[in-house]
């Protein structure tokens, strides 16, 4: 393992260590704003309307609409919990691969909450949320029909039937016995097509080094011709894309997030102030980074 500051391709100690204190920084702010508005839903809110409705569902409780809401914001959590430990590994020189993955980690988490607080109509997100616990249930009474559901409500139940009763709710609100389709790698890609042309893209590059395929990993591997030895070593340029894509992920998805919780957050706010400048601080590195000739003639 290469010490990363005599290395011509890692990303350097001080890029590391500037990443990961603006991306915590962020971080740290952030988390209270989500966990503060669930539970205690805003009067006048879209939180308060989804908790509070009353929707043509049984399954899963007298209250869907709060249930789904829970599914966001653990989903959100969950994204944001990879985005801190991504942010924490960039501090050790020997991460490598293991940052590639933590950014997909996040890309998918945040984009399951993405996808289900989409829709303008409370009943769709019901709809989504359902077809969700569907694909779940789906695959789990198949793989293990035997095993037993224990919910958070204290209920022990097996998949067959809570998916049965889920079934149920989808016809009632749709007319008809067919969940919506989840593919967990269009989820991704549509997240991803937020901030770049190309979603799908992102989210192969990050995929292909969870996966071990040769061109994720050899990005992560140089050749060093004098000693003739491998090393393997964050790049600069995938240090940057992951770290970028992390806060552009984390950005999207908890901004939506806050809008249905009711929550107004101003510019001078520090947690906009946190974001703001972990985002122009990427964005400088990214011209030298990427473009080192231009910005060596500067």
């Amino acid at each position: 393992m290469s010490d990363a500051p005599g290395s011509a391709h890692g990303l350097s100690r001080e890029d590391r260590e500037a990443f990961s204190a603006a991306l915590l920084r962020f971080f740290d702010e952030l988390e209270p704003l989500l966990l503060g508005g669930f539970g205690e839903e805003l009067p006048g809110s879209r939180a308060e309307r989804l908790a509070q409705g009353t929707f043509p569902s049984n399954s899963q409780g007298p209250y869907p609409g709060r249930n789904a809401l829970e599914t966001v914001l653990f989903a959100t959590l969950a994204g944001l919990d990879h985005a801190r430990l991504l942010a924490r590994a960039l501090l050790h020189d020997d991460a490598a691969f293991s940052i590639a993955t933590l950014a997909r980690g996040a890309v998918e988490a945040y984009a399951r909450a993405w996808w289900i607080r989409e829709p303008d109509e409370d009943s769709a997100i019901l709809v989504r949320w359902l077809s969700g616990l569907a694909s779940e249930l789906s695959t789990f009474d198949r793989l293990r029909p035997d095993a037993v559901l224990h919910e958070m409500r204290g209920r022990n139940t097996d998949a067959a039937a809570v998916l049965a009763g889920v079934i149920d709710d989808i016809e009632q609100l749709t007319g008809s016995r067919t969940p919506l389709k989840v593919s967990y790698t269009a989820l991704a890609a549509s997240l991803a097509d937020q901030w770049k042309a190309d979603g799908r893209v992102v989210y192969s590059d990050l995929s292909g080094v969870a996966h071990g395929e040769s061109l994720g990993i050899h990005g992560f591997v140089t050749v060093d011709e004098d000693l003739s030895i491998y090393r393997v070593e964050l790049s600069a340029r995938w240090g940057l894309m992951a770290t970028q894509w992390t806060l552009s992920a984390t950005a999207l998805v908890s901004r939506e997030v806050l809008r249905i919780l009711g929550r107004d957050i101003p510019q001078a706010h520090p947690c906009a102030v946190a974001h703001d400048a972990a985002a122009n601080l990427l964005a400088s590195a990214r011209g030298r980074i990427l473009h080192p000739d231009s910005a060596s003639e500067r």
